[in-house]
């Protein structure tokens, strides 16, 4: 180890394993939902599948860098191709939405216990890849008409205090 050498802490190691774990997981599910996709769909899919294999590439990097052995993670064992759909209509792109708000949660709390500059760089990175894909997914499924959003409220138009707590 040269003196410029900063060793990763058990933080950033947990993390980046299971950053690990999730893409490479990711990928696989991303892969039964290309095959199955229309073209519009593909396209968004496409992107994350791209963006979660330079990820595990990275993170491969960063291992071999320190010397650790690299996970087994999800691979193309896990899956059979050429198997029938197995979602319904938007499922695939409703399940991409959902993860990448766990992703945008995780990645940041990642970000907030990283210490050294190239792994906090990557999951300052990722949120913000994360924010994206859900901004593009939300935006699809929006148009789409299929996406559920909260009910709208009424404006308060002015301000009350409780005055009297006596029953």
């Amino acid at each position: 180890m040269t003196s410029t050498h900063i060793p990763i802490t058990s933080s950033e190691l947990a993390n980046i394993w299971n950053s690990y774990q999730e893409k490479s997981m990711m990928m696989r599910m991303l892969e039964h939902f290309i095959e199955h996709a229309d073209e519009e769909e593909k396209q968004l899919l496409l992107m994350h599948y791209n963006s979660a294999a330079k990820t595990v590439e990275v993170i491969k990097s960063i291992f071999q860098q320190e010397g650790a052995v690299i996970p087994i993670g999800f691979t193309e064992s896990d899956i059979h191709k050429g198997v029938s759909k197995l979602y319904d209509y938007m499922f695939n792109i409703m399940y991409l939405h959902m993860m990448t708000k766990v992703e945008m949660s995780l990645y940041s709390l990642f970000a907030g216990m990283s210490y050294r500059k190239d792994i906090l760089e990557l999951f300052i990175e990722l949120t913000a890849q994360s924010q994206e894909i859900n901004k593009q997914c939300t935006q699809f499924l929006l148009e789409k008409g299929v996406l559920s959003r909260p009910p709208f409220v009424s404006m308060p138009k002015e301000v009350h205090f409780i005055e009297n707590t006596a029953l």
